[in-house]
């Protein structure tokens, strides 16, 4: 078989598994409705908390479906465990400035494509497309980003998004993020797991003894 024609039915297969439900376009945008989905794009993404250090190109994105729209994860984030059990990562990005033009803080991608490779583990593509989805920008422009003990990141919900009969579903991040807001901490060592366990049952012997001295 010529090796051409059989790389191109193998490519074939792949994009028919592929599957893809749905596709997205998300820009960074003013707070009115009315201007987000027009051209313009704002000045959104940060590394501080003043919102006065717009964050470089090439920061890394992420965009995860919150199907169980319970909010994600933040305070005591643990390295390995970034997302809960009902989350999931269906797009990342790196900062790209909303190319032309490439300004600190500003992101823009259009007709981003969504697969159902994205729906797993007891979660279905019907939750995904029922979700909210949130940003995550880390402080990082690593080109091989993998979150890590020290990690910092600011998250921000775009709210609940439909799929239209025409068109893309948009994502407008019309709020400021922090990239620096949360830490992602290191996965205690197990001698540390056994020194926070004494220290808690000695707190709890103290505190029976306390109860048992009043009942006397």
């Amino acid at each position: 078989m010529n090796k051409k024609f059989f790389s191109l039915l193998v490519c074939s297969a792949l994009a028919a598994n592929a599957q893809v439900f749905m596709t997205a376009d998300i820009k960074t945008v003013a707070s009115d409705l009315g201007s987000a989905n027009g051209s313009s794009t704002q000045t959104r993404l940060f590394t501080d908390s003043g919102f006065t250090t717009a964050a470089a190109i090439g920061y890394n994105l992420w965009f995860v479906a919150d199907t169980a729209r319970n909010g994600v994860p933040t305070s005591g984030v643990l390295e390995g465990s970034i997302l809960g059990s009902d989350d999931r990562l269906v797009y990342s990005a790196r900062l790209d400035g909303d190319n032309p033009g490439s300004i600190a803080g500003r992101f823009r991608a259009l007709g981003v494509t969504i697969d159902s490779s994205v729906a797993t583990g007891g979660v279905t593509t019907s939750d995904i497309l029922a979700s909210h989805i949130y940003v995550y920008l880390w402080n990082s422009s690593s080109a091989s980003f993998t979150p890590a003990a020290g990690n910092q990141f600011g998250v921000f919900n775009t709210g609940t998004f439909t799929v239209p009969d025409i068109g893309n579903a948009f994502w407008a991040i019309d709020g400021n993020i922090n990239a620096t807001a949360f830490t992602v901490s290191a996965v205690p060592e197990p001698g540390e797991y056994a020194a926070m366990a004494g220290g808690a049952l000695v707190a709890f012997t103290f505190w029976r003894r306390r109860q048992q001295a009043r009942t006397v």
